[in-house]
């Protein structure tokens, strides 16, 4: 398949050509955050929520007691809409 780029007989608009782009960088971005929170809820069932959650607490130096793992996996995913928007 040729590369819409370099095909001079296909016209577009370079506003659309760069909205392509950006979209593109942004999934890519939330695509590497969805194997973090994947990875993230895995280790947690694991090794136990409060436990896991604690030690990655002190690790980073941020402060977390708890996690609701319904409305974590329901926000994220509001993140991703409204951040595009």
């Amino acid at each position: 398949m040729p590369d819409r780029d370099l095909d001079i007989t296909k016209f577009s608009y370079t506003s659309y050509q760069k909205l392509k782009k950006m979209l593109g960088e942004f999934d890519a971005v939330v695509e590497c955050n969805e194997i973090a929170i994947r990875e993230f809820i895995e280790k947690t069932q694991i090794e136990g929520t409060q436990k896991y959650i604690k030690q990655l607490s002190a690790k980073h130096k941020i402060r977390v007691d708890e996690v609701n793992f319904i409305k974590f996996s329901s926000r994220i995913r509001h993140y991703y809409i409204v951040s595009v928007f």
